[in-house]
């Protein structure tokens, strides 16, 4: 039926439609997240002791030291006692600053 570079073809195009559904991923959850116990390193103020940060719908709403007191709804409750949080400082997937000189294997500091 098919020569074998026919079936190549047929195979790669199978393949790299496999792939690209393999790629897809769930959507993100949205809802109000409530994250108390935690200490929180804002960037423009000093560091709050078992304080709280609210995140609804994938962006921060509230940082402080009180839980707000005009939540409602269905709220996901996150102890962070031990734990510390920085909230939109940090994006931990960045490769900055790890290669100075990519000439010089020295200063390539990623793994």
């Amino acid at each position: 039926f098919f020569s074998r570079s026919g079936w190549v073809v047929v195979m790669s195009l199978f393949l790299g439609f496999a792939t690209v559904e393999a790629q897809i991923t769930e959507k993100p959850q949205y809802g109000t997240f409530l994250i108390e116990n935690v200490d929180i390193y804002p960037v423009t103020s000093d560091v709050i002791q078992g304080g709280v940060v609210v995140v609804k719908d994938g962006l921060i709403e509230y940082v402080g030291s009180n839980v707000k007191p005009d939540l409602t709804g269905d709220i996901i409750r996150i102890d962070g006692s031990g734990h510390r949080l920085y909230p939109g400082f940090i994006d931990s997937e960045t490769q900055l600053g790890l290669n100075e000189i990519g000439a010089v294997a020295v200063t390539i500091d990623a793994a």
